[in-house]
């Protein structure tokens, strides 16, 4: 990092949670592109002023032919606004996001090693682990699944996606003190499927701050292997 200051963003479900999260003065907010966010962030375009301008518009993780209009529309109606700033996945036009189910091993030894690619961390999140373009029929929303490793997972469906994630949110809070996280861009903050967002950023934004843990998450694969 060379001695900048080692940036918070924060990514949230839906745009009517931008006004509560600016008050956190994020360096970015990562939103979904939908028709219904962009609508809404733009009618709240004044009242955010400067903030507006720190939205990373996070694109569909499975892009599918039908929504693909869609898509271009929405993407020209963002370049209309001088709107630069895009992620897909785990990839931005000039950063690489660690991803949230990496050892510990592994983060420091990436993030040890200098590149002209930025690093960004998600520190804390539960964002979905599996996107399958698949619809499972026969499985109701927010069924509990369990690991061998007795890790509970829920199921969500949206209308053409499947998508997995942890019950507990996971929080790396033990690379707080860790002179590796020098080499690390922004640390992520990921509130989308949290059920209350904006309390629980405080709550992160604070544990943050004094380096400390919080109680009811998890470090998932951070002291062992993914296998």
């Amino acid at each position: 990092m060379h001695g900048t200051k080692r940036e918070t963003w924060y990514k949230i479900g839906r745009a009517q949670e931008l006004p509560g999260i600016s008050e956190l003065n994020p360096d970015r907010i990562i939103l979904p592109l939908t028709r219904q966010n962009l609508k809404r962030a733009t009618a709240l375009k004044r009242r955010l002023g400067p903030v507006f301008d720190r939205i990373i518009w996070s694109l569909p993780p499975l892009l599918f032919d039908s929504k693909m209009n869609e898509i271009r529309q929405d993407l020209a109606v963002l370049r209309n606004m001088n709107a630069r700033a895009f992620i897909i996945s785990n990839l931005g036009l000039n950063g690489v996001v660690l991803s949230i189910e990496n050892s510990e091993r592994n983060l420091k030894r990436v993030m040890a090693r200098s590149g002209p690619i930025d690093r960004l961390l998600y520190i804390y999140g539960r964002p979905a682990l599996f996107n399958s373009r698949f619809l499972l029929k026969n499985l109701k929303e927010n069924t509990v699944v369990e690991s061998p490793r007795r890790e509970r997972f829920r199921f969500r469906f949206e209308p053409d996606t499947t998508k997995v994630f942890a019950e507990k949110p996971i929080f790396f809070s033990p690379l707080l003190k860790s002179k590796s996280l020098a080499g690390v861009k922004a640390l992520i903050i990921d509130l989308e499927f949290d059920p209350h967002p904006l309390s629980t950023a405080r709550e992160v934004k604070k544990a943050i701050t004094r380096g400390q843990s919080l109680k009811g998450t998890s470090k998932f694969n951070f002291h062992r292997g993914l296998f």
